[in-house]
C-alpha cells in the first residue's frame, strides 16, 4: 500500500499543498508537499525538482529536514514536521516583529517553524524564497 498516510491539510501556496500525514514504515507523522500539477508548466515541474536536491543538501539545526521524495506523475517532498503553525500566523501574532522583519529575513529561532521553501543563510538569518508567508510552514 501507500507509504504516505494523509491528515490535514496544512496549507496551500501558490505552486504546492502540504499536508500532514503519517509515514506508515517508520511511524511517525510528517509533512507532504505535493506540487500542484493542474496547469503546472514543464518551469514549474524542474522548480519542485531543485528545491528536493537543493533541501536534501541543506543541513542546519533551524533548516527543517527533508526525509524522502518523489517526481512520479505528481511530484511530491516528504518534510519532518514541527510543531507550531505556518510563518503567516506567527507574523501575524507578532505584527511588530513583522514590521521590523518585511524584508523576508527571519531570524533563527523563528526559521526553526519554516518547513520549506528556504534557502540558506546569511548573517545568522534564513532567506525565505516563497512569495508569501501563507505558503512557509
Amino acid at each position: 500500500g501507500r507509504r504516505y498516510s494523509p491528515g490535514e491539510l496544512l496549507g496551500e501556496g501558490g505552486h504546492g499543498i502540504v499536508w500532514r500525514a503519517f509515514d506508515r514504515h517508520l511511524y511517525r507523522t510528517v509533512a507532504v508537499k505535493l506540487l500542484k500539477v493542474d496547469g503546472a508548466t514543464p518551469e514549474q515541474v524542474e522548480r519542485f525538482r531543485r528545491e528536493a536536491r537543493i533541501t536534501a543538501r541543506l543541513e542546519h539545526p533551524h533548516l527543517v529536514r527533508l526525509l524522502d521524495h518523489g517526481l512520479e506523475s505528481i511530484p511530491w517532498l516528504v518534510y519532518e514536521l514541527l510543531p507550531g503553525g505556518s510563518l503567516r500566523a506567527t507574523l501575524t501574532r507578532a505584527s511588530s516583529w513583522s514590521r521590523r522583519h518585511a524584508d523576508g529575513q527571519v531570524p533563527p529561532e523563528v526559521a526553526r517553524d519554516l518547513k520549506v521553501n528556504v534557502a540558506g543563510l546569511r548573517d545568522a538569518l534564513v532567506r525565505i524564497l516563497a512569495r508569501s508567508p501563507g505558503s512557509c510552514f
